[in-house]
């Protein structure tokens, strides 16, 4: 007896209520492919900062603490007054290292998990903004080829952990907007603090969010004082909550009022708390002491002026590699990727009346966050060093591209007319996908990209 064949409406039916997940899956298979190929096969100290990131994870392995300064860590600058969570979670993992596998391997595919996880946030971001299930995986797909993220998280650097707590604070920072929850307050809270425990450049997230809440809650405070008065602190998850805020939150007012009182600076430089002799030891810290005293100020550039160069060195490295070696996309390569940003635009500028308050909420912190990036620390590193590429690279902007991305798709989704819309869209995602694979294409198939960054 034949099986009954299926019609064909069964199969659109089943396509439509289930194909999201079926591509959602697909999406997270292909990123973990690359990203472990990469983790692999990218040779050792190309990834940004890896070999400064192993050694001083293992030099937490041995201690339950933070560890001293010492003559074996002085060329890693003074390690006493950093966020310690990255690296102390990483010295965990180097303990627990009984394979025999090189620890450096080990802490990559954890970074991998860690860019995993902040894909999973990035598609429960897009359930809390969009409506549509196939434009909540869309955030995922473009992250997911973005090529410096997926180079970034095949390496041992604190940047992939930071980026899954900045993901997750904006998720919940997002849903309490949405529903003025105190739980999802409090989580917000847990991964800022985190995120600040982790590196410095959280802060600026922490105090965008701060600002847009205090206005939103001046706003809407009919709304938030009903959530006040219906609170019961009964749950244990709730007490939970409150005790893993308190405690990270006391955690870094401790580590940055410390550096404050005790150094006057968020981040003191090396020399205030070793010797100047000790940290010459670091190549980092000898290269801005000797770049200081070469300066010609008077050719240096206004705020203003910095914004066009600044601009044109960061987008281009969002779309390429770099670290210790650099695949670079000339401004001829981007210009697709620039045409989907200005579609996204002009569409969102269209309806920007009918915008949702977590959508306007994205675009104000993301706005916040490049402009500290920019001109609090890009540029007053170009002041005392007097080069505009110094610490200008496209990871930096990451603990907000997820908002970003997000806020690209949902100005893409905004074409009034259905088959427009699909075809933008479409066309957008091919460029992404056009984007990771030429970058992948560069490094297996040019000889001198792949001398320089595998190990093959």
């Amino acid at each position: 007896m034949k099986r009954p064949h299926l019609s064909k409406k069964i199969i659109i039916r089943y396509i439509r209520d289930h194909g999201h997940k079926f591509f959602l899956g697909l999406v997270l298979c292909g990123f973990v492919l690359q990203a472990c190929f990469y983790a692999v096969y990218i040779r050792q100290n190309v990834i940004p900062d890896e070999h400064y990131h192993t050694f001083l994870s293992q030099e937490y392995s041995k201690t339950w603490g933070i560890p001293a300064n010492s003559s074996d860590t002085y060329w890693l600058g003074d390690i006493t007054t950093k966020p310690p969570v990255y690296h102390w979670i990483m010295g965990r993992f180097v303990q627990a290292n009984f394979t025999g596998v090189d620890d450096y391997l080990v802490l990559r595919m954890v970074n991998v998990a860690f860019s995993v996880g902040t894909l999973l946030v990035t598609y429960a971001i897009g359930r809390v903004v969009f409506t549509s299930k196939w434009l909540q995986i869309l955030p995922v797909f473009v992250l997911s080829q973005i090529p410096m993220f997926v180079f970034l998280s095949s390496g041992v650097n604190y940047d992939n952990l930071l980026n899954l707590f900045a993901a997750f604070s904006v998720l919940f920072f997002l849903k309490v907007l949405k529903d003025q929850s105190l739980i999802n307050f409090g989580l917000m809270l847990v991964f800022l603090f985190a995120g600040c425990l982790t590196k410095v450049t959280m802060l600026p997230l922490l105090v965008g969010m701060g600002v847009v809440l205090a206005i939103d809650i001046v706003m809407r405070r009919s709304l938030y004082l009903q959530s006040v008065r219906s609170f019961r602190l009964r749950e244990r998850s709730i007490v939970i909550i409150i005790v893993v805020v308190a405690t990270l939150g006391v955690g870094a007012v401790l580590l940055y009022g410390r550096n404050i009182l005790t150094y006057h600076a968020i981040l003191p430089e090396c020399d205030k708390v070793i010797s100047e002799s000790n940290c010459m030891s670091s190549a980092i810290y000898a290269r801005s002491l000797e770049m200081r005293k070469s300066i010609d100020r008077s050719a240096l550039l206004n705020p203003v002026s910095y914004l066009y160069p600044w601009a044109k060195t960061m987008v281009p490295l969002v779309f390429g590699l770099i670290g210790h070696q650099v695949l670079g996309r000339s401004l001829h390569d981007i210009i697709p990727f620039c045409v989907v940003f200005l579609a996204s635009g002009v569409l969102f500028v269209q309806v920007w009346k009918k915008v949702p308050v977590v959508v306007w909420a994205a675009v104000t912190i993301s706005l916040l966050y490049v402009l500290v990036l920019v001109y609090y620390q890009n540029y007053s590193t170009y002041l005392r060093t007097g080069d505009l590429y110094v610490a200008v690279q496209g990871r930096y902007v990451f603990p907000v591209l997820v908002p970003l991305i997000t806020i690209v798709i949902w100005g893409l989704s905004q074409a009034t007319d259905l088959k427009i819309r699909r075809l933008i869209i479409s066309l957008s995602m091919l460029i992404f996908l056009w984007g990771n694979l030429g970058v992948l294409y560069l490094l297996v198939a040019m000889p001198g990209y792949r001398a320089a960054f595998l190990a093959i």
